[in-house]
């Protein structure tokens, strides 16, 4: 069930969150302005699908969206607007929209 969930999720102090990879499958959870990757912007409406091209050293992610010509970069300041997964798909959707929990004695934090 749901606390079995979380017990799994919240490892602890110093667990560290899987890092964004390229494959990566995204998902707009809200409407929101984009920047291109080198020039322009575009509006992404709520569900647009997209996925993972890049990641940057900088923890940008270059995104590459459905019905959108181009790739985009996301900054970390935008990452609330979408939601990407890929292997650990259950862990950050479920911690994104719960946010901050207390699990088994333990503080657990979003993983930023």
């Amino acid at each position: 069930g749901l606390a079995a969930l979380l017990a799994l999720t919240c490892m602890g102090e110093g667990a560290q969150q899987r890092e964004r990879q390229v494959g990566d499958k995204v998902l707009a959870k809200r409407r929101f302005q984009v920047q291109g990757r080198f020039w322009g912007h575009a509006t992404i409406e709520t569900a647009t699908k997209g996925k993972v091209d890049k990641v940057e050293d900088n923890g940008d992610v270059i995104v590459s969206f459905e019905k959108h010509f181009g790739q985009f970069r996301i900054t970390e300041s935008q990452m609330r607007s979408v939601q990407i997964w890929g292997e650990a798909s259950t862990r950050r959707s479920l911690l994104d929209e719960l946010g901050e929990v207390d699990c088994l004695g333990k503080n657990c934090h979003r993983g930023r």
